[in-house]
């Protein structure tokens, strides 16, 4: 359950996981992301074309050289478009710094941000369905919400991927073989949805309703700290 006045009281398992993320990135790539940062830039322009039922300029969007027909063809189309972005040459300022673009994170955030897509076009998804909805659909369903949405479904995935990959890496569940079995699904979603949910409150409340994705990123970059600092971490 999240605490409407601080800091979200997650799992003592996510915190751990968490932490472990948090005292292993050298760099302090988890937030100062390009990827991360490149992905929620790209959703609110996506966000933008689906509001306008502008089929045409999603498929611009993504630079697709035909229409792709299904879901899968044009998530693999975004996210190569997010990559090609990626390796473009940086607008860096003195103002706006350089962060690492190739970090052990890229793969979490395009993958979460995949994620986040299928949530909102496609919900209903099964292992029958394996190349999901048209793109007229994708487009439809995409337009019933507005960016925020997008951004904290993203979010959620990314920080859950971390869990699930130290989840993993730690052995946790062969150390714990009392561990609910609902454990990694809790992971996602409530943990780290939590903590998503948080970092937009935190964002909202920086720029009330016009938040922007460097003002998101310094936000879960607050969130994860206070939470870190909370339990006796910085």
């Amino acid at each position: 359950m999240s605490n409407a006045e601080g800091p979200p009281e997650i799992s003592p398992g996510a915190l751990y996981l968490l932490r472990t993320a948090r005292n292993n990135d050298s760099e302090q790539a988890l937030t100062n992301n390009a990827a991360l940062f490149a992905v929620l830039e790209f959703g609110e322009k996506l966000m933008r074309v689906c509001r306008e039922q502008n089929l045409p300029g999603l498929f611009a969007l993504a630079k697709t050289k035909t229409p792709p027909q299904t879901f899968l063809v044009l998530t693999a189309a975004i996210l190569h478009r997010v990559q090609e972005i990626l390796g473009e040459p940086s607008h860096a300022t003195e103002d706006e710094p350089e962060v690492p673009v190739f970090t052990d994170f890229n793969d979490y955030v395009l993958q979460g941000f995949a994620q986040a897509l299928a949530d909102l076009a496609w919900p209903e998804r099964s292992a029958r369905d394996f190349d999901g909805p048209l793109p007229e659909t994708f487009l439809a369903r995409i337009s019933r919400h507005d960016v925020n949405a997008l951004w904290t479904y993203t979010l959620q995935h990314y920080i859950a991927n971390i869990f699930q990959a130290y989840f993993a890496a730690l052995r946790f569940r062969e150390r714990n073989p009392d561990l609910d079995p609902l454990t990694e699904i809790e992971l996602r979603s409530w943990d780290a949805r939590d903590l998503a949910e948080y970092a937009m409150r935190l964002a909202a409340a920086s720029s009330g309703d016009k938040a922007d994705p460097k003002i998101v990123l310094s936000s879960l970059d607050k969130a994860i700290n206070e939470m870190l600092k909370g339990e006796g971490e910085e």
